[in-house]
């Protein structure tokens, strides 16, 4: 594997957006948006599902809040792989 790509999936509940949720979170979401970037921070994949919607705003918010914590979990990754 050469790029590392980190998935993470972002739910909406009500008015709020929950990172990474457990399955009761899972359960009551509207949304849910996965952004998987890559170890440029390319966003090489994205999948919505659920009936709700993110706002265009709330949209780039997510992928910029995933291209940050997939910087931190790549690490954690790299450094337990090598």
């Amino acid at each position: 594997m050469q790029n590392y790509p980190v998935p993470i999936t972002s739910v909406k509940i009500g008015n709020s957006v929950v990172v990474d949720p457990c399955l009761e979170e899972e359960q009551v979401m509207s949304c849910r948006l996965t952004v998987t970037t890559g170890k440029n921070d390319d966003v090489c994949a994205m999948q919505k599902g659920g009936l709700g919607t993110f706002t265009p705003g709330g949209s780039k918010q997510i992928v910029s809040s995933t291209i940050q914590k997939s910087r931190d979990l790549r690490a954690k990754i790299v450094s337990k792989v090598n």
